[in-house]
């Protein structure tokens, strides 16, 4: 029988002169997906994922995040200013509502590159 696959993240967050957090967790996954969606300006796009169950992780990685690139999660526009990790099923739950397309907006001046992976528990 094959190992099942695991995912691996690692978080540090580190305040010159103040405090220093960590985190760390591995899954065990049921399989995973990464789109790349490449918009140009005024453009709009879509990575199609399937629906929220089971989704255990997800992470949206602009390659130059900009207050103009946004991603739509029920009515509402997010800004995707920087990169954004959502862990475990309370974390997945705030985005659930762009499930099962997660729609971007590009009006940034310049093409924008967006990373999206999702992982199954």
């Amino acid at each position: 029988m094959a190992d099942k696959e695991k995912l691996s993240w690692n978080l540090a967050l580190l305040v010159p002169n103040g405090p220093v957090i960590a985190a760390s967790d591995t899954l065990d996954l049921s399989g995973y997906e990464k789109h790349r969606v490449i918009l140009a300006d005024a453009e709009s796009g879509t990575a199609s994922i399937g629906d929220a169950a089971g989704v255990a992780f997800v992470a949206l990685v602009p390659q130059t995040p900009h207050e103009d690139l946004t991603y739509k999660v029920g009515a509402g526009d997010i800004k995707l200013d920087r990169a954004q990790i959502f862990a475990g099923a309370g974390a997945v739950g705030l985005i659930a509502a762009a499930f099962p397309d997660f729609k971007f907006a590009n009006d940034t001046g310049a093409e924008a590159v967006i990373d999206v992976f999702v992982a199954r528990a």
